[in-house]
C-alpha cells in the first residue's frame, strides 16, 4: 500500500494519494486529495459507515469538514456530532449486542461476527472517495482470517474544544477529521525528490 505526498512548486497546496495494494483488491483506487499548504483537506463533505459507498443513504453525516493526519494521534479523531451518529449506526449493525458509551475507544459487546463483515470508513472529499476498511478503525482487528470476535474496541474519539484530555481539540481543529497512526499502519509514505 502506498501513502503519496506532494507540494507544488509555490508551496500554496499539496497533494496526498492513496494507492491501496493490488494482491489484496483486484481494483485497486488511487485517490488524490487537494490540500492547502498544511497539508489539510478542507472539503469533506460526507462521513459515514458503509458497506456500498455510493449509495448516499449509507453515510452518517454530511457537512463541511477538514481532514488532517497525525500519525501521533492517539485514535482516529472525529467530530462529536459524527462521533455520536456514528456510534448509533454500530449500534444497529446485525450482531452487535450492547456497547459502552466511551467517547475515547468504545467497544461493543458482539455475537459471531467477524472483522471483514463490518463496513468501511468512507469520507468523500471533493470528487474524490477514501474508504478505509476495518482493520483502519477498529483496534483490535487483526484477528486471523475467518475467526470471530467477542468484543470490538473502535479506535475512534470524539473531539470538541470542550472536552479534556484524549478527547481536547483546540477550536480550530474542532470541525476536523484526524486519521491517526493506525490508518497510516496500513500506508506507508512516499515523498517525491522534487517537492520541499
Amino acid at each position: 500500500p502506498e501513502f503519496a505526498i506532494s507540494l507544488e512548486q509555490d508551496g500554496t497546496r499539496g497533494n496526498l494519494s492513496f494507492v491501496i495494494d493490488a494482491e489484496k483488491t483486484s481494483n485497486p483506487p488511487n485517490v488524490a486529495l487537494s490540500t492547502n499548504a498544511d497539508w489539510c483537506v478542507l472539503d469533506v463533505k460526507r462521513v459515514g459507515l458503509s458497506s456500498s459507498p455510493i449509495n448516499p443513504k449509507s453515510y452518517a453525516f454530511e457537512g463541511d469538514f477538514n481532514l488532517i493526519f497525525d500519525i501521533n494521534s492517539d485514535a482516529i479523531g472525529l467530530p462529536s456530532t459524527i462521533f455520536s451518529l456514528m456510534m448509533e449506526r454500530i449500534k444497529k449493525f446485525e450482531g452487535i449486542k450492547s456497547c459502552t458509551k466511551d467517547l475515547f475507544r468504545p467497544s461493543c459487546q458482539i455475537s459471531s461476527t467477524k472483522i471483514r463483515d463490518f463496513p468501511k470508513l468512507n469520507m468523500i472529499a471533493g470528487k474524490s472517495l477514501i474508504s478505509l476498511g476495518p482493520e483502519s478503525y477498529i483496534l483490535n482487528a487483526n484477528v486471523p482470517a475467518g475467526d470471530s470476535i467477542k468484543n470490538v474496541v473502535f479506535n475512534i474519539k470524539s473531539i470538541e474544544h470542550s472536552y479534556s484530555g484524549k478527547n481536547y481539540a483546540a477550536p480550530e481543529y474542532e470541525n476536523t477529521i484526524i486519521l491517526d497512526s493506525q490508518v497510516m499502519k496500513n500506508y506507508y509514505t512516499v515523498f517525491s525528490g522534487n517537492s520541499a
